[in-house]
Parts: structure tokens; sequence; C-alpha cells
């Protein structure tokens, strides 16, 4: 009965071999590629020409499954989740694979894959929200590892105008960067969103600096105001449809950070005609020190002067003379600048 039991499994084996055997393969650039005319259209289509097929697909690991053996790298629930790229192609040659079940894919060792792994996996071409996904097939022989790759894993440096046209995002061509590690550089802070933050260029276009990767959730993001000398990252789509830049960690971007100006208070008294008024606030750098802070401030709308603000432990202030008018309105701002160049004002907009 063993002996027979031992052969009915091999038979088993031969025939789920065989069965696997008949799924076509393909390259990665022929299950991303999507035409211009296509792209161009309105609205523009970008889903995979082989949605729904189930396929073999061959090529390296660019972003590990966890970061080192620990958690996942990219936030997906409860599914193993890893960039893949082809380096014969330049573009149209990478991929986001996912596994469902993360019980059955340890067991077989998928999430133990690393950067520079050369693999070929078998899987059903999928679209979550407007990303291409090669959802692996769940059988014990989904996958092979075919060996450790020296193809080029590093960014490609490429302007936000790829992506975005100002706040419009655009298919042609970041739909042929889908999935792949880009660099961008020379931006400007000009928002932010817990670990988030947005970016944009000298034109004016914008991205957002998204926390997929779980690696930068309690990271501090750089203040409005400040200079992104590089960020890099492999370009997703979010719920909203629209591209988003995803650094592995805080090491993906360099910033020159602008001053933090907070805090901002005046002595808690109803100021007279004659009373000089005393404004406070705590202004801090991260990347150097602070250079200058100052308080400009104007009565009835006729600029009333610049105040070089004192400190003591990261607490600035300036005293405003007395207005010597009864019902007069003043108001003011404060200027902050460190020694990386990079200024903030707060409010930012000193105008209103």
């Amino acid at each position: 009965m063993k002996h027979l039991f031992s052969m009915a499994t091999l038979l088993s084996l031969l025939i789920v071999s065989e069965t696997l055997a008949q799924y076509p393969v393909k390259t990665i650039r022929q299950i991303q590629e999507v035409p211009d005319s296509v792209l161009n259209s309105p609205p523009p289509a970008d889903a995979s020409p082989l949605l729904g097929d189930t396929v073999w697909v061959r090529g390296v690991v660019a972003t590990s499954a966890r970061v080192n053996g620990g958690p996942h790298l990219w936030f997906t629930g409860d599914r193993i989740r890893f960039a893949m790229k082809d380096p014969n192609d330049s573009i149209f040659n990478y991929i986001t694979v996912v596994a469902t079940d993360t019980t059955f894919f340890n067991g077989i060792g998928l999430d133990l894959l690393v950067e520079g792994d050369s693999i070929e996996v078998l899987g059903r071409i999928t679209e979550f929200r407007s990303l291409t996904q090669l959802e692996v097939i769940k059988v014990t022989d989904s996958y092979n590892l075919l060996g450790t790759s020296t193809a080029n894993l590093n960014a490609i440096e490429r302007p936000v105008s790829n992506f975005y046209t100002g706040i419009t995002n655009t298919r042609n061509p970041g739909e042929k960067y889908e999935s792949g590690f880009v660099k961008f550089t020379s931006l400007t802070v000009i928002g932010t969103s817990g670990a988030e933050f947005t970016v944009a260029d000298a034109n004016g276009n914008q991205i957002t600096v998204d926390d997929q990767s779980q690696q930068i959730f309690s990271a501090t993001p750089p203040p409005a105001g400040s200079q992104v000398n590089f960020v890099q990252g492999y370009m997703f789509t979010n719920s909203a449809l629209g591209w988003t830049i995803n650094p592995r960690s805080t090491a993906d971007y360099s910033v020159a950070f602008a001053p933090s100006v907070a805090n901002i208070v005046r002595q808690d008294t109803f100021p007279t005609s004659t009373s000089t008024v005393t404004v406070k606030a705590k202004i801090t750098t991260k990347s150097s020190t602070i250079t200058a802070a100052d308080l400009y401030y104007s009565v009835d709308g006729v600029f009333g002067g610049k105040l070089v603000m004192t400190t003591s432990d990261s607490i600035y202030s300036a005293t405003i003379p007395a207005a010597n008018k009864d019902s007069a309105l003043v108001t003011y701002y404060i200027r902050a600048a460190n020694g990386d160049g990079k200024v903030s004002f707060s409010p930012a907009d000193t105008v209103n």
C-alpha cells in the first residue's frame, strides 16, 4: 500500500506539473504595454491587454517581500507584495506581484524572496485601483528560483511632468513606468498629511510622497517650504487612481529642511494705545541652525518695521512698540532662516 501511495503521489505531481506547463510565458512588457493611442484617449485606458489571463513571467525581484526578514515592506493587508523587473526592457518593465493567503505562501517560501533574486512565477493578471498586478496562483509550484541576478536595480530619473500636469495625472508616459523605481529631484514641499507630504517642481507639477511602504509611518514629514534634494520610490496608484511615489524608507529622500515656526503667542492682556506687545514663537530647524528670526509689523496697513527676535532655548521673542493710536489695527508675521539658506514665514501668506 505504501508503494501504491507513492506511485499515486508521483502521478499526481506529474499531472500538476504538466498542467502548470500549459500556461504561456509572457514578458512583463507584454503584460504592461498599452499603445500610446489608447493612453492618449479620453478617458485614457490603461488596463493590461492580458487582463484575466494566467501566465508565467520571469524577472528580478526589485523589492524584498519583507524588511530584513521582519514585517512586509508594502502595506497590502494580509498579503505578500513585491515589485519585479525585467532588465531586458527600459519601459513597461516593472510589475507588482501579490500573493493572497500568507500562511500558504509563507509555507512555500515566497515571502523569503529578496532583492536580486531571479525568478519565474505563475499568476493571474488583475487590476487594483488602476494598478496592474500579477496575482500568484495558489499552488505549490507557483514559482521557481532561478538564481541571483546582477541586473541594475537603481532608480531611473524622470520629471514629475511624466506623471502629473499640475494636479492632473498623466497616463502617457506615466504608465510606462508603472510599479517602476523612479527618482525626482529639486522639489519643494507644499503640504503634509500624516507621514505623507506633497511636493511640486518649479512648474507647479505636484505628486504625493506616499507611505505604502510601512517604513515612514513614524517619520516626521518635512514642513511646507522645505526643499527636497531628491526622492526615489516605486510608482503606484492610490484610492483616487492618481500616481504616488513610494519610498522604501526615509533613506530614499533627502530634504534641506526649512525652519519650523510654531506656537506663536502674544502676552495675554488687552493692549491699549500706549501698550507694547511681546510676541513669542518656537523656532527650530532640523538640518542646521537658525541664522535669522525677525518679526515684521504694520499699523493700519502702514509698515512699521522689522524687529530682530531674541532667543532663549528655541523660544524667540520681539516686542512691538506702542501704536499710540486708539483702535489701531496691528498686523505682523515672522520670517525665519537657517544655515541651509531655507526660509519660512508664519503665516505663509504674509499679504493676507
